[in-house]
């Protein structure tokens, strides 16, 4: 039988990465569906007024002049609504700079006396006038135009307001209905051809019903443009384009008109609107720009249909483009995308900083793509992107946390069952038949290829366990170096090999799963064949500390440090499956050659199930000192890690094998004269970390993290004070104190730093 874990992590990895994405599309699907009920609507709609102000900068549109009827103008008639004969000598005044046309946003469906004779002879005399009237709705009845206008010279008034009470649509023509206000067209659209048609540009119909304009294409919205869903499209709109802020147009009033104040260059072949901006009237409406600060604006009425005949005049002849937005399609596969960026952005999980940038950038990355659509007229979603990547992110690591707990609580089964499985086995060798033959152990040499793939290089170690191999994948691209583990079958029972078969597959599955942390070799395969069993794993190439002893006799105090640091990093994350390493020691503590951080191998767990055979191996994996009483009584716990850690630190300070050196005969603690080597704190705390009974010790791997940090802020505080004296003593001490500062033994900071005090005092 081989099972080659190339496969199983091909499949795992598959999996893995198959079930992520699963994940994020399933957020991102439900953030669709949300968005597809309008659940997004009001804060898409928020960033589109943001983006529709970023674009504010554009001059006032001088084809167009407005006359507002202000309450000063008001207040000067002593009336409203202002008089036919007021307005007929306002509308004959303009008329004499020859406007192309006046658009009168002010409803004359009555005479309003006096001078009503005259400005109907003005309505029946001239083709530049148009007046507004009112479309029948559910809700109101249409109101008629004066009852001289020519049906050409009408045009309709009504604006649509969105759901917040926004106008953010251009309603310009609806279909011919037989009502008191029978034109198709809005009051703009019809000033805009009053001034388009002497330019030549004739309005033409286009694909799909569209309305063509000169340079410009008026495709009529849907009910799912932008962030709108099934908003009410009915009749033809486009998108109001606020491109020049509050104020679109030259602005006079109706006294300035009426007193003639105005330029007649203001007035002359341009497009002339008459409305009121009288907040008492209240024909003000809510824009994009309402909220400025603490203040709220409104914009007249009369100001808007301005807005709209600039934004036809804009589009026809400067070829300003009109607002547009992607296919509904093409918008929820933006949303897909970046709910798979922040699902992606979580395996940089283990370098946070580098997941920042990634979900900082991928943030700007969205908002400046809306921008810079924004300035080509192009409306994308913003908020569903955003919601969709944080989502996603946030979404996979509550998975991977419920996946990793999951995992936590299966290796520990594993543990568990294992810990059982080893019982019976040991049982069941006691009870052997003397009988029975043990199988011959296989060494292989140089150049065998063992089951078909892995070439022999040479042998690395050999144990009571098997022997150990630099191997070649010979299937793999590149043929990369690993390590393939021999280990020795001690029997050739048949109930014996099945049990040690399901032992190294439960111990495999633990071992792959402690191998995803960056400083543990990685699983890559696990083979019986021919009650021959295999664990291949990832080469790191580097030296072992043991090796590094060698060179250096000893370690300072700083790197001893720098040591127990590192592999309390390493044991934190295995202490999360209740894993205990079992067999820690300088020969299974690797400096990576690449970037020089430590490898923690050469788990014992394997070589506690491979050793049972050897009561001495079933008690301690290790006999160099480094085990600690309750892993030498078989009774192994997390503590027992940290003991091991502890007797590295003494070997590497020392030189000396820590089976070597002396116990007290009363308490069983390790004597060794730590004064020589560190400080009285790095004393104590590995001091802690060796003592005899289990219960004095630190508990866990984040004990000694937390007391090691501890340490390190103590030595900043000392040379953040060091450093204060030196702006208070003389220049001559700065040589001494600079020594101070840049040494890391601690004793010898707090010795000279309270000498220079006191010589400071005195």
């Amino acid at each position: 039988m081989l099972n080659s874990i190339s496969q199983w992590l091909k499949n795992s990895f598959g999996r893995k990465i198959g079930l992520e994405v699963l994940v994020s599309l399933s957020i991102s699907t439900m953030i669709v569906i949300v968005r597809q009920l309008g659940g997004f609507e009001y804060f898409d709609l928020g960033v589109y007024d943001w983006l529709l102000k970023l674009h504010t900068r554009e001059n006032q549109d001088n084809r167009i002049l407005t006359v507002l009827i202000t309450e000063d103008d008001i207040q000067t008639e002593k009336r409203w609504p202002i008089s036919d004969g007021t307005l007929a000598k306002a509308i004959n005044i303009l008329l004499e700079n020859e406007p192309y046309a006046i658009g009168v946003d002010l409803y004359r469906d009555f005479p309003i006396e006096p001078g009503t004779d005259d400005f109907t002879n003005l309505l029946a005399n001239s083709d530049r006038v148009s007046v507004v009237c009112k479309l029948e709705s559910e809700a109101q009845p249409a109101v008629p135009p004066p009852p001289s206008l020519p049906i050409d010279l009408v045009g309709f008034a009504d604006i649509v307001i969105d759901g917040d009470g926004v106008v953010r649509r251009n309603l310009f023509y609806v279909e011919p209905q037989e009502s008191r206000c029978p034109t198709p067209y809005s009051l703009a659209l019809q000033l805009a051809l009053s001034y388009l048609i002497p330019q030549g540009i004739e309005p033409q119909v286009g694909e799909n019903g569209s309305l063509i304009l000169g340079k410009a294409t008026l495709k009529p919205i849907d009910g799912s443009i932008g962030a709108y869903r099934q908003v009410d499209a009915s009749g033809y709109q486009i998108m109001l384009d606020y491109r020049r802020g509050n104020s679109p147009t030259p602005t006079v009033t109706l006294n300035d008109v009426l007193q003639g104040k105005v330029d007649s260059k203001l007035i002359k072949d341009k497009v002339i609107l008459i409305g009121v901006s009288a907040p008492s009237l209240r024909d003000s409406f809510y824009t994009p720009f309402s909220r400025q600060g603490e203040d709220v604006v409104l914009m007249p009425g009369v100001t808007l249909h301005s807005y709209m005949v600039s934004q036809f005049l804009s589009s026809a002849i400067d070829g300003h483009p009109l607002i547009w937005s992607w296919s509904n399609g093409e918008e929820i596969i933006w949303i897909y995308f970046w709910g798979l960026v922040g699902s992606a952005s979580i395996f940089l999980l283990s370098r946070p900083l580098l997941m920042i940038l990634l979900q900082g950038s991928s943030l700007v990355i969205i908002v400046g793509s809306a921008i810079i659509f924004s300035f080509q007229g192009g409306w994308i979603p913003v908020v569903p992107a955003i919601v969709s990547f944080m989502g996603g992110a946030i979404a996979l690591v509550g998975y991977n946390a419920y996946k990793a707990k999951n995992e936590q609580l299966s290796i520990q089964q594993q543990v568990s069952d294992q810990e059982k499985s080893i019982a019976v086995l040991q049982m069941l060798l006691k009870s052997q038949s003397q009988t029975h033959k043990i199988s011959k152990v296989t060494t292989y040499e140089e150049g065998s290829v063992i089951v078909g793939r892995y070439q022999i290089i040479k042998r690395l170690g050999k144990g009571g366990f098997g022997n150990s191999y630099l191997s070649v994948d010979q299937m793999l691209p590149g043929k990369p170096y690993c390590v393939v583990k021999r280990l020795n079958a001690y029997s050739d029972d048949t109930k014996i090999l099945t049990l040690m078969e399901k032992l190294l597959e439960t111990e495999a599955k633990i071992l792959e799963k402690v191998g995803k942390h960056p400083q543990i070799p990685d699983l890559l395969a696990y083979i019986q064949d021919n009650n021959n069993f295999f664990l291949v794993q990832e080469y790191i190439e580097g030296k072992t500390l043991i090796q590094e002893l060698k060179d250096k006799a000893k370690y300072s105090e700083n790197e001893v440090l720098q040591i127990i640091e590192e592999i309390m990093e390493i044991l934190s994350f295995i202490e999360q499956y209740n894993l205990v390493h079992r067999d820690i020691k300088l020969d299974n503590i690797l400096r990576r050659q690449s970037d020089k951080s430590l490898v923690l191998i050469d788990f014992g767990g394997i070589k506690q199930i491979f050793n049972l055979k050897n009561e001495t191996a079933i008690n301690a994996v290790s006999n160099e000192g480094y085990a600690s009483p309750e892993q030498l009584a078989g009774q192994p716990v997390m503590a027992s890690d940290i003991y091991s850690v502890g007797m590295v630190a003494i070997h590497c300070l020392t030189g000396t094998f820590p089976g070597k050196l002396p116990r007290d005969p009363q308490t069983g603690e390790i004597l060794w004269d730590s004064s020589k080597y560190v400080s009285p704190v790095t004393a104590k705390i590995i001091k802690k970390m060796t003592s005899y009974h289990f219960k004095d010790r630190y508990q866990n791997a984040q004990e000694v993290s937390k007391d090691l940090k501890h340490y390190k802020s103590q030595i900043e505080e000392l040379k953040n004070q060091i450093d204060i004296d030196i702006e208070i003593d003389e220049d001559k001490k700065a040589e001494e104190v600079s020594e101070i500062v840049h040494s890391e033994n601690f004793l010898q900071l707090q010795e000279k730093a309270e000498k220079l005090r006191r010589k400071r005092l005195s």
